[in-house]
């Protein structure tokens, strides 16, 4: 049998809950203060600004279907609008930037308790903080973070559950108490998970085996297994609330299952059995960009030595299965932003590469861990600077190619590599410069949904009452006999990209990148629909 990982030092095994929970504390704080500064402080483009306009208008509800609503993250994005003295928009992105830096105090704190080393810990923790998609996507108005800070709690909860008999954690008196809570609690949070994104379904059958080998070999017993499925209820019942409130409204039970499982119009990709191979390989790209560092070679060594690992062997598996998971439902969820859906399968990579740490330097002198420490601190810091770097490299030679988007006032490369929010206003300029144009009571014509809801966002907070019309939401012409007598604009969906057709005797004139509607030469103003 191979021998556990061991502990660091004996006196820190038998540390009080406030030395692990000032830990927590110190790493949640540093998070925090790099995903706050770097947060979005306004509007930006397709996901995140309909999650910020749904927010603010107090649209629970997506118009996509249950499987989008996300209502855990809109509950705590209008929590946020109410209590942080701060734009909305920058508001919502602080939710995302908390809920980041709880997954990496999570992760800190997870591998402390499964090596005893809080080294392996802050490397677990900064190479997730720093991970390019990740960081983005804790600066950003989503709901992501908010998925992973729900799963590595659930991954805690599990290795508190899973400990050896031997483990010198003091909270450990038997087999069934209080240990049988940490599981209660797994279940609490993977059915809150639920409320917040449907994600959190793909631990459920993993939880769902642990359960039943506990209560195989008596680690737990019926009484606190039927309070663990009671407490997965309690955190899952204001989704399934949801799906009874649409149920009832539509009287069709089965369409609102559907909805709250793949949306309306999601689920081909939702079952989709043939991965695309240009996603994988971007999805692929995009990993290894988040961990250029050591976090994958270590996590490759923690998934070999957890294999070896007899006496964690249940929790290795829950938590290799819970990647391995993760991997195959993204890989084959063809949709153009698949790696974004990769932040659970970072957050145990992280946890992985903690325990790969504690293990590469197991046995070794005490020099050559601290050693292997700088360098993997160091390497982990440069990550501002690669990102940069990359930024700059990718545009110099035109990488991106067919996959540039082009969208008016934004750098794609900018967007797309460097994963810090802040400074990212694009959607906001895009926005003010049609809103200026079209005036109070104008029209803008929007050619994709990406720039609709920096739109509306705008011009609510102006207070005025411009028509936001999107093309390709529509078939056939658009009512241009309605707007008679207002401004027209037009939003391309890329710069350089040409305007619809104008109605008859009317033209576009191009204030770059954007279009206003005016009268043909020679044609008077009376003969013209629109002005």
């Amino acid at each position: 049998m191979t021998q556990p990982i061991p502990a660091q030092h004996d006196a820190e095994a038998s540390r009080p809950l406030l030395w692990l929970s000032a830990r927590w504390i110190g790493v949640f704080t540093a998070a925090l203060v790099l995903f706050g500064l770097t947060a979005a402080r306004t509007i930006q483009w397709q996901d995140y600004g309909q999650f910020t306009l749904r927010i603010v208008e107090g649209e629970l509800f997506n118009e996509l279907g249950l499987a989008l609503a996300h209502p855990l993250h809109f509950w705590l994005g209008q929590l946020a609008i109410k209590v942080l003295p701060v734009e909305p928009a920058h508001a919502v992105a602080l939710v995302s930037a908390i809920a980041g830096a709880v997954t990496v105090a999570n992760v800190s704190g997870c591998v402390f308790s499964v090596t005893r080393r809080w080294d392996a810990g802050v490397i677990a923790a900064v190479s997730l903080a720093v991970a390019n998609t990740f960081w983005r996507m804790s600066t950003m108005p989503e709901c992501y973070t908010v998925t992973t800070a729900l799963l590595s709690a659930e991954l805690w909860c599990l290795a508190l559950f899973l400990r050896p008999p031997e483990s010198p954690e003091p909270q450990q008196r038997s087999k069934q108490m209080p240990g049988a809570l940490w599981l209660v609690a797994a279940f609490f949070f993977n059915g809150l998970g639920l409320t917040n994104h449907n994600l959190a379904l793909l631990t459920g059958p993993i939880l769902g085996v642990v359960l039943l080998r506990a209560l195989i070999t008596h680690r737990i017993c019926v009484p606190r297994s039927m309070l663990a499925v009671f407490a997965w209820f309690v955190g899952a019942s204001p989704y399934l609330a949801m799906v009874m409130i649409e149920a009832v409204t539509h009287n069709d039970l089965p369409g609102a299952v559907r909805s709250a499982l793949f949306g309306n119009v999601y689920s081909d990709n939702v079952m989709n059995a043939s991965p695309s191979l240009k996603l994988m390989a971007i999805s692929t790209a995009f990993t290894g960009l988040s961990f250029f560092n050591l976090a994958l070679p270590l996590a490759a060594v923690g998934l070999w030595r957890v294999v070896r690992d007899r006496d964690r062997r249940g929790l290795w598996l829950a938590w290799a299965a819970a990647l391995v998971i993760h991997l195959l439902f993204v890989l084959r969820y063809n949709v153009i932003d698949q790696h974004t859906f990769l932040l659970p399968a970072y957050t145990l990579i992280a946890l992985f590469a903690g325990v790969g740490f504690a293990a590469a330097i197991q046995s070794k002198p005490e020099r050559t861990g601290r050693r292997l420490f700088v360098v993997a601190l160091a390497l982990a810091l440069l990550a501002p600077a690669v990102y940069l770097g990359v930024a700059w490299a990718a545009r110099s030679s035109g990488a991106l190619g067919d996959f540039a988007r082009n969208k008016p006032y934004r750098d794609d490369y900018r967007y797309l590599f460097v994963p810090w929010g802040a400074g990212e206003t694009s959607a906001q300029q895009m926005a003010d410069h049609a809103l200026r144009l079209s005036g109070d009571g104008g029209v803008v014509i929007v050619a994709d949904t990406m720039a609709r809801f920096a739109v509306s966002y705008r011009s609510m907070q102006a207070g005025g009452e411009v028509v936001v019309y999107q093309t390709a939401r529509t078939e056939g012409d658009p009512p241009w006999s309605d707007w008679a007598g207002r401004p027209v604009v037009f939003v391309p969906a890329g710069e350089g990209d040409a305007p619809i057709d104008p109605p008859a005797n009317m033209r576009w004139r191009e204030d770059a990148p954007i279009y206003i509607l005016e009268a043909s030469p020679g044609v008077s103003s009376g003969e013209a629909e629109p002005r």
